[in-house]
Formats: structure tokens, sequence, C-alpha cells
């Protein structure tokens, strides 16, 4: 019983997310390209240089298309680059480091 509970609680919000944005109106293009460009555009530090990557991104709304893992949709996640990549790769080694340690540690300690 507590499992359909559990199963209710992580579904639940998700139709409902769903549901809600199917049966509201969508933002004007205008609006959701420039903030999509804003958001795939790397910042930074110098502040006319940022200024100037954004315009040039909000000016040209496919290259920020061409970066995009499925082009064409509405799915706004970036093509992964090989930093990406190592650091996804790194994170891992990292974790079996620790798990080894811990092994190790309670081999120690037994």
């Amino acid at each position: 019983l507590a499992t359909f509970s559990f199963i209710f609680d992580i579904i639940l919000p998700f139709l409902l997310l769903f549901s809600i944005s199917l049966l509201t109106r969508k933002n004007s293009e205008k609006v959701l390209n420039e903030f999509y460009a804003a958001v795939h555009t790397p910042t930074v530090a110098d502040q006319q240089e940022d200024q100037r990557l954004l315009n040039e991104a909000i000016a040209h709304p496919e290259k920020v298309e061409q970066r995009k893992l499925f082009p064409g949709t509405q799915w706004e996640f970036w093509k992964p680059t090989k930093l990406d990549i190592w650091g996804f790769v790194l994170c891992w080694v990292l974790v079996a480091l620790i798990i080894l340690l811990y092994i190790v540690i309670m081999k120690i300690g037994a």
C-alpha cells in the first residue's frame, strides 16, 4: 500500500505539470527566442562582449537551434561538449574512488 502511495506522490505532480502546460497558452515566439538565446549563450567577464554575444544569439536563433540536442523540437537540451563528457566521466571515476576507499577502510577495520 505504501508503494502505491509513493508512486502516486511521484507521478501526480508530473501529470499535473504536463496537463496544465497543455491547457495554458504559450508565450510569444519573440520572448521565448530571447529567453533561450540568453540561456544558451555562455557568459563572459567583459560586459560589452557578453552583450554582443547575446545580441548575436538573439539575431540568429538558428545558431542556438544548432547547439540543441534535438533541433527542431521544443526540448532545450544542449549537445554535450567534450568538456561535458570529460566532466561526467571524471565524476564517475571519483565515485568509484570513493567506493574503493570505503571498501579499503572496511577491510582495514575488519
